[in-house]
Order: structure tokens, then C-alpha cells, then sequence
């Protein structure tokens, strides 16, 4: 019977490096890697919250496109989002404005009336932070 071959080895670099720009630095490896994931940042989760940002972001977006008065209406602005257990939007604080306060108002009224939304990761950490765009185009 063959052998398998031996675990892989974590990559480290330790001595001098090229004399050009690089992002890895010269000198000795300070600690060996000890197991369990890479790169992962702070667990598992993230990109299951990405994507249910996304998601809200979409949502938001699609109501505030149907409501008549912010139609014609063009804006760019960021919100922070704290939802419920059943997914309503408890509480939307505008964190920019769009440059027009009317708009502002409009957008802080339309916010309040958006529908739940479904499915949300447990320990979803809050307020969600959202850019919310419509341009106007023509």
C-alpha cells in the first residue's frame, strides 16, 4: 500500500525580503500557527449576514421605489436599521441626508411603513448599516 502524503504546512515567511514594494514584510515569524480556520475574521456567520444585508438593502429599496412621492425623487443615503424578532424594522435612523431636507422627511416617513421582512439570521448584529440609492435618470 502507498502512503499518503504528510499534512500540509501552514506558509510562513521568515528572512529577508525582495529590495521592490511588497505587502510582506522582512523579519522572523513571531508565533506558529496553532489550527483551526483561516481567514474566516470572526466566525462563520458573516457571510450569512452579507447576504441578509443584501437582501434588506434590496427590499428597502424595492418599497421605497413604489411610493409615489420619492419616485422622482434623487438620493444616496445611509441608515442604520434595528429589526425585530419577526422582522419589522423597529427603528431606521437616517445616518446621511440626501442634501434636500424635504426629501429627508419623506424618506424618514416612508422608512416607518416598510414591510417585515422574513428569515433573519439569529445573532444578527445590530443596527444594520445600508446605503439606500435612487437615481433619477433623463
Amino acid at each position: 500500500p502507498e502512503q499518503a502524503p504528510p499534512e500540509p504546512q501552514q506558509l510562513k515567511m521568515d528572512g529577508p525580503a525582495g529590495d521592490g514594494p511588497s505587502a510582506f514584510a522582512s523579519g522572523q515569524v513571531s508565533q506558529e500557527y496553532k489550527g483551526g480556520d483561516i481567514g474566516t475574521g470572526g466566525g462563520g456567520n458573516r457571510l450569512q449576514f452579507a447576504f441578509f444585508t443584501n437582501r434588506l438593502t434590496r427590499h428597502i429599496q424595492a418599497e421605497l421605489a413604489r411610493n409615489r412621492d420619492l419616485k422622482g425623487q434623487d438620493y444616496r443615503i445611509s441608515v442604520r436599521v434595528w429589526l425585530g424578532d419577526g422582522g419589522q424594522l423597529q427603528r431606521v435612523e437616517l445616518a446621511s441626508s440626501s442634501g434636500n431636507d424635504a426629501t429627508d422627511d419623506l424618506l424618514r416617513q416612508a422608512l416607518t411603513r416598510v414591510s417585515s421582512l422574513d428569515q433573519i439570521p439569529s445573532n444578527l448584529p445590530q443596527p444594520l448599516s445600508l446605503r439606500i440609492t435612487n437615481r433619477v435618470t433623463g
